[in-house]
This record gives structure tokens, C-alpha cells and sequence, in this order.
């Protein structure tokens, strides 16, 4: 129908279409459904979960592997990888000062050096030069925040540790001051007096008093804690006052042969448990062997136990004199059901002075053991009954385990 007034123009449908809707009208896609399926989500897809397990990983492997798996696991563990630079003694001085450019933002740093080789002094000025600025801002920066109330926004503690390294005691006096936020200091066998002369250097002594008391007057809190000079031997009294009072919430002890006497032995058995880590470096003692076995069947919380030189002997771990069972394997070989027994010794020993009942080590939560194992006599580690017994000791003593080693002298094999 066509009208002339209002030109109006109606259009009507075919009839077999006049009763149907349009289907976009309807609220129906205008294109057919995706035969795509959606893919499950997985769990390494998940932020929370990735953001939880990445928490766990050591900070080595987060440098080295984590981040380069992909972006989004870099951009997750920008703020928890700890970026180092390391310089080295036998480089030229164009890559000394390409790695000095990389130092701002870095959070470890690295410098290896050999015994008695002559340093470029020109090297040293550049790291003075470069490491002073940023000691003294890092310095005024928590003096002018010392009330921080985020914990998650603190700043990270720090860990210096000094090995073999000529350092006078007015320098490090100097050093304790300027890092208030000090967690571990390990200071081993220093060496005392100037850069420049070695042989001069070792016979410039500290003064043990001084140094404590300037350590005791600071704001620090040490949790790993060591320091030793060369050639210049602490008496009983001043190793106890370095090692219980200056360090009494210490939680590391490493301990090296000039230190490591029967008597502060003694004095850390007496102590609270509070300790989860122990190193001990230490000449053959003949009751060195005791204390620490003594220490370590009342150590419930010690987590990482290294010993060099200090025999942790055969004898502790046969708690039933299994030892006297010459070869437990023998029928293996033999065809034989007869089993080799030794007679006990004659003579007196350390054991026939204790009661039958022996002390077994409480360390369960122990993680790391590296001990020096002897056996004496007949009791010689050279027979399968030998492994037999250590493995199987540790194994129910220390359950969790990670990382073993047990070092055998020749004179006990």
C-alpha cells in the first residue's frame, strides 16, 4: 500500500516468514558458538599459588633458574632476587670498572683475591671511592627512619664476611658503626696493621677489651657471629666474653682452632638451646670428643652441625656393641650360616667407665652433618658391620637429612 501524503512505505514479509522473530531481536548471538573449548586453569597459571611456593626457593636458584623461565615469573621475583656483582684480582682494569658500574641497585657483592699477591692500590681507591657514598646514605637513611612500622617494607639486614683479609682494628671499629643493621659478622683470620706491608701487619695486635666493649656500646644483634686473627691466641676469659656475652642471642657459633678449648666446650653445653647452627674447626683433643657428644644428645633444635678435626668416634653409634659381629655378610660369600664374633677387649676403655645405657644424639631436626668419623683398635672402619651401623644410626637419629658427609682418616680405615 502506497500513500501519496505521507509517502509512507510498508513492506510486508513472505508468509512463511510473517509469524518468526529475527534472532538478534531474540538476544541471540549473532555468530554461532565457538567449537573451542576453554582450557583448564593450571596450577602454575595461579598467582597466590606461585606467589607461596616462590617464597620457599633459596635465593640462588631464584637468580639462576627461576627467573629465567619466563616474564611473569621475573616480574614475580624482582623483589625477592638478590642481584650480585663479583669482581676478580686478575681482571684488567676496564672490566674492574665495567663491574663497579654495575654496583648501585646490586645487593651482594663479591671481590676474590689470592694470598700474598700484590693488589693494584689503585683498585682499592676505586672501591673506597665507590662503596663510601653508598655506607653513609645507607647510614642516614635508617637514622632518619628508625620508627617503621611496616614489616614488609624494613630494610634488609646485612651480612659481611671477611676471610684471610688484612683489616687494622680502627677500620673495623669504623665498620661496626656505620651498619647498625648487622646480622651475621664473620671475620676470619684477619689480618692486622696496613694494606702495604704484609710481614710488618702480624705484629700489630688487637685490643680485645676495646674492641668489645665499642661492640657492646652499638645497637647491634648478631645472629651468626665470628672473629679471629691470625698468630694472636685469645685467653679462656676473652673468648668467653666474645662468644656468651658480646653474642648471647647468637643463634650460629663457628668456632676455629685457636677458640675451641675444653673449656668453652663446657661453657656451651651449660648454655640455653638456642643454637640451630655449629661449626667447629679445632685441633684432636682427647675431650673435645665428649663435650660434643654430650652437646649433641641435648640439642633438640639444632638444624646444621659442621665438624673438622674434632673425631666424633665409632664407638658412639653402636649403642649394642654390634661391632663384635666381625662380618655380617660373610655367609653371603661363604655359603656358611656361622657368624664371626670378636671378643671385647681386655683392657679398659672409655665406655666400660659409663653405665650400659648410652646417650643417643636428640638432633632430629638436624638438616646437615658434616663430621670427621674415627674408629680405634678393633674398631676399625674397614668392615661392612661399619657402614652398616652409621647409615643406620643417622637414619633413625637425624630423619630429615638433606645434605651428609663423613670423613674417614686412613689411620681408621
Amino acid at each position: 500500500m502506497l500513500q501519496s501524503a505521507n509517502c509512507r512505505l510498508i513492506i510486508f514479509p513472505p508468509a512463511a516468514h510473517r509469524n518468526e522473530t529475527p534472532p538478534f531481536l531474540n538476544g541471540a548471538p549473532r555468530h554461532p558458538p565457538s567449537s573451542v573449548q576453554e582450557q583448564p586453569t593450571q596450577a602454575l597459571q595461579i598467582v597466590e599459588l606461585l606467589e607461596r611456593t616462590f617464597s620457599y626457593v633459596d635465593d640462588t636458584t631464584l637468580r639462576r633458574t627461576v627467573v629465567l623461565v619466563c616474564r611473569l615469573w621475573l616480574h614475580m621475583n624482582r623483589g625477592r632476587v638478590v642481584r650480585e656483582v663479583c669482581c676478580d684480582y686478575r681482571w684488567r682494569t676496564v672490566s674492574f670498572d665495567e663491574a663497579l658500574t654495575r654496583i648501585p641497585g646490586a645487593g651482594r657483592f663479591c671481590y676474590s683475591g689470592a694470598e700474598l699477591h700484590d693488589v693494584d692500590e689503585d683498585v682499592l681507591r676505586r672501591l673506597e671511592l665507590v662503596f663510601y657514598p653508598v655506607v653513609r646514605f645507607w647510614k642516614s637513611f635508617v637514622a632518619s627512619k628508625p620508627t617503621w612500622k611496616d614489616p614488609g617494607c624494613r630494610l634488609s639486614t646485612i651480612d659481611v664476611v671477611l676471610e684471610n683479609t688484612k683489616l687494622r682494628q680502627s677500620d673495623l671499629e669504623d665498620l661496626l658503626t656505620l651498619t647498625p643493621r648487622l646480622s651475621k659478622l664473620k671475620l676470619i683470620e684477619l689480618r692486622g696493621g696496613t694494606i702495604n706491608d704484609y710481614h710488618n701487619s702480624l705484629g700489630v695486635n688487637y685490643n680485645w677489651s676495646r674492641l668489645f666493649q665499642h661492640f657492646l656500646s652499638l645497637p647491634i644483634t648478631l645472629d651468626s657471629f665470628h672473629f679471629s686473627v691470625q698468630r694472636q691466641q685469645m685467653s679462656e676469659a676473652e673468648m668467653r666474653q666474645k662468644t656468651v656475652d658480646v653474642c648471647s642471642h647468637a643463634t650460629e657459633w663457628s668456632l676455629y682452632p685457636t677458640e675451641t678449648t675444653p673449656g668453652l666446650l663446657q661453657e656451651l653445653v651449660s648454655l640455653p638451646n638456642i643454637i640451630t647452627t655449629l661449626e667447629l674447626y679445632t685441633i684432636d683433643d682427647a675431650g673435645a670428643f665428649q663435650l660434643l657428644h654430650i652437646y649433641l644428645c641435648d640439642s633438640p633444635d639444632l638444624l646444621h652441625l659442621r665438624v673438622a678435626r674434632i673425631p666424633v668416634l665409632y664407638d658412639d653409634f653402636d649403642l649394642h656393641d654390634r661391632v663384635r659381629y666381625y662380618d655380617l655378610d660373610s655367609a653371603m660369600y661363604t655359603q656358611s650360616t656361622d657368624i664371626q664374633v670378636l671378643p671385647l677387649p681386655e683392657r679398659e676403655t672409655f665406655w666400660t667407665k659409663l653405665p650400659v645405657h648410652r646417650w643417643v644424639w636428640q638432633c632430629r631436626k638436624l638438616q646437615t652433618l658434616k663430621i670427621d668419623m674415627h674408629g680405634h683398635d678393633f674398631n676399625r672402619l674397614n668392615r661392612p658391620i661399619s657402614s652398616r651401623l652409621i647409615f643406620g644410626y643417622t637414619a633413625r637419629v637425624c630423619p630429615h637429612l638433606e645434605e651428609l658427609e663423613i670423613r674417614v682418616p686412613r689411620t681408621c680405615e
